[in-house]
C-alpha cells in the first residue's frame, strides 16, 4: 500500500499510501477505510440468512425481518403510479390537468422539518439533505448540485413524465430552484457547531404563526409527549423556517411542493423497485427498518465463542487506552485543579457498551421489544413499511440505553454521546475483521484502538468538555483553564487552517474541524501509549524493514488513504472531519513519539519545531 522511495519523515501520507493512491482507481472507492467493506460483507451475510425460508420456532424478530425482505421489491411500476393517482396525481406527470386543490399544507411539514427530543427539550430543526449549504449557495455552478439535477429528470422520465407533460423539465427546473432557495437558509457547519439561529416559541404561536404546523400536536402525540399550548418548542435554524414561511406565499408554490414531495416518495419507492438491484437495495431496507432485529440476527448467527472472545479483547483493549488518557489527564498542566476533578469525574462516569451483546443474545428481550409489530405475508410493501415507520415512531425520543446505541451502530465502528457521557462500539465490529486478536497488536491498536481512542477524547473536545444542565450546554470549568483550553486550541486551528488541498486550492476550515483534530491528536496519542506497553509482544513482520512501534503508525495511516473524485476534496475542506491526508500528517507531526519512533530531525515536515496539543 505504500511507498517506501519516500522518506517518511518528508511526507508521511505518501510514504503510507502512495501504492494505493497509484493503484486504486479514483471513480471507485473513495478511501481505503475498511468500516465501508465491513457494511458490504455484514449486509451479504445478512442477505443469505433472510432468503433462508422461515421455520415454526424461529423468533419473531427473524420472522419480521424475513417478511419485510420478501415483501420488498414486490411492487411495479403500476403500483406506483396507482399510488400517486390516489394523491391527485403527481403534476410533473399530468401536466396541466393537475389540480392544486389537492394538497394541504397541513400535512407537509414532516417532508421539510424533524421533530426531535433531545437534552429533555423539544426541537425542530429542518431535515437532513445530502447538499451542503455551499453546494446551495454554488447552485447550479456546483457539480453536486447538477448530479442532483440529473438524477431528478432521470427518475421523472422513467416514470413517463415525457408522455403528458411537455413542460417537465421546466417542473423539475422548479423543483431545484425551490431547494436552492431555502437550502441556502440551512446552517453552515460551523454554525451549527456554535448553536447559532436558536429560537423558542410556545406550541400555540408555532401552529397559529405556521400554518403547516397546524397538526404538530397530533405528531407529538405519537412521540409520547402530551404537550399544553404554552409548552415551549425549540426552532433550531430559524431562518430556515421564516424563509419557508415566505416560499409558501410564491405564486404557484403548491404545484412546486407537490412535486418535491412526491418525488421524495417515488425514490423510496423505486429503491425498492429495480429488480436489478434488489438484493443490495433489500438488505439496507431491513437494516435501517429493522435494526435491532438485524443486528440480534447477526450476532446470534456468528460463532458465539469467537464472539465473547473478541469481546472481551476490545473491552481489555479500551481499558488500556482509559488508562492512558486518564494519565494525560493528571499530566495535563494547562488546567487548575478544579477542573481537573471535574474533568476527572466525568471521566470516571463514563459508560462503555461494547456491542450490547447481552442484549442482542437475549431473544426474549428482542421479542418483548417487536412484541406490538405485526407483519403478514398478504401485506403490500407500503403497508408494511408504513406499519412499521409507526412502531419505530415510539423510540424516536429515547437517546440513550441498549434500543439507541443499537441504531447507530451501522453508521460507525465508535461513537462518543454527550448527553449521556457513553462511548458505544458497534456490534458488526464484532462480527468482522475489523479487529482479530489473532492480529499483531499493532494492526488492532491502530485502526479500533484508535476509533475508540478517538471517541474518548471527543468527551474533552470543544463541545464534548461542556456539560448540559436544564437543556443548556454550560462550561464547569474555571475561566483560567477555559482560556487555556481556547488558546491551545487556537493553536490547531490556525495550524490546520494553513494547508491548502493541492487538488483544488481551497483551504481546510480549521475552527469547523477542531472538535475532530482534539479527538485525532488526543485520540491516537492515548492509543500509542497503550500499544507502547505491548509492543515488545509484537515481532518485526518477515520482509519489511520497520520496528513494531513504526508499524504501528503505518497502519494507523493506512486507515485514511484515500483516492478521490476531482471534486471530493472541495467538498470536504468544509466538513468536521479532514481529509485523510490531513488527518495523517497533522496528527502524526505533533506527535514526539512518531519523530523519535522514525528518527526524523527536528525541524522537518513531520516533526516541526512548533507543535500542536490539548490533550
Amino acid at each position: 500500500m505504500g511507498d517506501p522511495s519516500v522518506d517518511p519523515c518528508d511526507d508521511f501520507y505518501q510514504f503510507a499510501c502512495g501504492g494505493f493512491l497509484k493503484s486504486t482507481n479514483p471513480y471507485g472507492l473513495v478511501g481505503s477505510l475498511k468500516y465501508e467493506e465491513l457494511t458490504k460483507k455484514y449486509k451479504q451475510r445478512l442477505g443469505i440468512i433472510l432468503k433462508q425460508k422461515s421455520s415454526i420456532n424461529e423468533p419473531k424478530y427473524l420472522k419480521l425481518a424475513k417478511t419485510l425482505n420478501r415483501l420488498c421489491g414486490s411492487e411495479d411500476y403500476s403500483k406506483i403510479l396507482k399510488s400517486l393517482e390516489s394523491r391527485g396525481g403527481w403534476p410533473v406527470l399530468t401536466g396541466s390537468q393537475w389540480n392544486e386543490s389537492k394538497i394541504d399544507l397541513t400535512k407537509i411539514y414532516h417532508y421539510f422539518f424533524q421533530i426531535t427530543w433531545s437534552n429533555g427539550r423539544i426541537e425542530v430543526s429542518p431535515r437532513p439533505s445530502r447538499l451542503s449549504v455551499e453546494d446551495f449557495v454554488q447552485g447550479r455552478n456546483n457539480i453536486n448540485v447538477n448530479n442532483y439535477y440529473n438524477e431528478m429528470i432521470e427518475i421523472v422520465e422513467r416514470m413517463g413524465a415525457a408522455k403528458n407533460n411537455i413542460d417537465y423539465r421546466d417542473d423539475v427546473d422548479k423543483i431545484l430552484d425551490f431547494e436552492i432557495e431555502l437550502g441556502r437558509k440551512r446552517l453552515s457547519t460551523e454554525e451549527k457547531l456554535y448553536n447559532r439561529d436558536t429560537s423558542y416559541m410556545t406550541l400555540n404561536e408555532l401552529t397559529n404563526g405556521y400554518l403547516f404546523f397546524s397538526n404538530i400536536q397530533t405528531r407529538l402525540s405519537s412521540l409520547g409527549f402530551d404537550q399544553k399550548s404554552s409548552s415551549y418548542i425549540y426552532i433550531l435554524n430559524y431562518s430556515y423556517l421564516k424563509k419557508f414561511q415566505r416560499l409558501l406565499k410564491s405564486t404557484g408554490i403548491k404545484r412546486t411542493l407537490a412535486n418535491y414531495i412526491m418525488l421524495k416518495d417515488v425514490k423510496s419507492m423505486l429503491k425498492n423497485n429495480d429488480n436489478v438491484i434488489k438484493r443490495e437495495n433489500c438488505n439496507d431496507l431491513v437494516l435501517s427498518k429493522l435494526p435491532h432485529a438485524v443486528a440480534a440476527i447477526s450476532v446470534q448467527n456468528y460463532n458465539q465463542f469467537k464472539l465473547m472472545k473478541t469481546r472481551n479483547d476490545i473491552l481489555n483493549m479500551t481499558l488500556r487506552i482509559k488508562k492512558k488518557f486518564f494519565e494525560i489527564i493528571k499530566m495535563t498542566n494547562w488546567i487548575d485543579e478544579e477542573t481537573r476533578n471535574t474533568v476527572i469525574e466525568k471521566f470516571k462516569s463514563t459508560t462503555y457498551l461494547i456491542g450490547c451483546i447481552d442484549e442482542l443474545t437475549n431473544n426474549s428481550k428482542i421479542n418483548e421489544f417487536y412484541k406490538s409489530l405485526k407483519l403478514f405475508n398478504y401485506d403490500s410493501f407500503d403497508d408494511a413499511t408504513a406499519k412499521i415507520n409507526q412502531f419505530n415512531v415510539q423510540y424516536e425520543n429515547i437517546t440513550n440505553g441498549w434500543i439507541f446505541f443499537i441504531k447507530q451502530m451501522q453508521k460507525t465502528p465508535a461513537a462518543y454521546h454527550l448527553s449521556s457521557n457513553s462511548i458505544f462500539v458497534s456490534c458488526m465490529i464484532l462480527l468482522s475483521d475489523y479487529f482479530d486478536s489473532k492480529l499483531p497488536n499493532h494492526m488492532n491498536y491502530a485502526s479500533l484502538g484508535f476509533a475508540i481512542g478517538h471517541e474518548i477524547v471527543h468527551g474533552y473536545d470543544n463541545t464534548g468538555r461542556l456539560y448540559i444542565r436544564k437543556n443548556r450546554y454550560v462550561d464547569l470549568w474555571t475561566p483560567w483553564s477555559s482560556r487555556n483550553f481556547n488558546d491551545t486550541s487556537q493553536c490547531i486551528i490556525e495550524q490546520y487552517s494553513n494547508y491548502v488541498a493541492t487538488e483544488t486550492g481551497s483551504r481546510i476550515n480549521g475552527s469547523i474541524a477542531l472538535g475532530e483534530n482534539i479527538a485525532d491528536l488526543g485520540g491516537v496519542r492515548a492509543t500509542y501509549r497503550a500499544y507502547k506497553e505491548l509492543s515488545n509482544t509484537d515481532s518485526q513482520l518477515p520482509n519489511l524493514p520497520y520496528t513494531p512501534k513504526q508499524l504501528f503508525w503505518i497502519s494507523f495511516a493506512s486507515m485514511y488513504c484515500e483516492k478521490t473524485y476531482p471534486y471530493y476534496p472541495r467538498d470536504q475542506v468544509n466538513i468536521s472531519h479532514a481529509p485523510g491526508v490531513f488527518r495523517i500528517v497533522n496528527s502524526l507531526s505533533n506527535l514526539p513519539e512518531f519523530a523519535n519512533d522514525f528518527r526524523c530531525q527536528s525541524g522537518s515536515k513531520m516533526n516541526p519545531f512548533k507543535k500542536c496539543s490539548v490533550w
